[in-house]
Order: C-alpha cells, then sequence, then structure tokens
C-alpha cells in the first residue's frame, strides 16, 4: 500500500515546512505584483463568487485581507491556549 504522506508523519519539520509553503500560496497569488499575471477580479467575476457571497465588490484585496485574519487566528490559537492552561499567578495571589 503507498502512502504519500507516510513519510512526512515521522518528520514534524517536513510536515511543517509543507504546510507552511501552501500557506503561503494564497498570499503570493492574491498579491499585488501577481495580478499583472493573474487577473483575479476576472476570475471571482466569472465564477460567479461574487454572486453566491452576496458581495458584487468583491476583489483579491478583500479575499487578502480575510484569508490573512483566518491565518493570523490559527496563529494566534495556540497563543491563547497555551496561556490559558497555565495557572495565573495574579489570580492565585486574590484567592
Amino acid at each position: 500500500l503507498w502512502m504519500p504522506f507516510s513519510s512526512t508523519a515521522t518528520c514534524p519539520q517536513l510536515t511543517a515546512g509543507l504546510l507552511t509553503a501552501a500557506g503561503i500560496v494564497p498570499f503570493v497569488a492574491l498579491s499585488k505584483p501577481f495580478q499583472t499575471f493573474l487577473d483575479t477580479n476576472k476570475l471571482i467575476s466569472n465564477s460567479g463568487v461574487r454572486e453566491l457571497l452576496g458581495r458584487p465588490s468583491l476583489n483579491y484585496r478583500e479575499l487578502q485581507v480575510t484569508y490573512g485574519s483566518v491565518i493570523l487566528s490559527f496563529v494566534g490559537a495556540p497563543h491563547w491556549g497555551l496561556a490559558l492552561s497555565q495557572p495565573s499567578a495574579g489570580l492565585a495571589a486574590n484567592a
């Protein structure tokens, strides 16, 4: 049985690197310099995404900001998870 991701399961650094590289693709594809090669606004118009979402003014900038905010929330989640898992010294002193 051939499993293409079996080698990445034993190497977390490789998995993290691949996921990081895959996460950068939307930032690059939606960047201003890349818009000279790929007209995202035309792709959005022709695909019907604007009508589906009910957003006639949807453009690549809004998509990039939305994607960035989603990624930022994923980056912040481990921080808050670690912060909430530790007992707070300030709360223990007041108890």
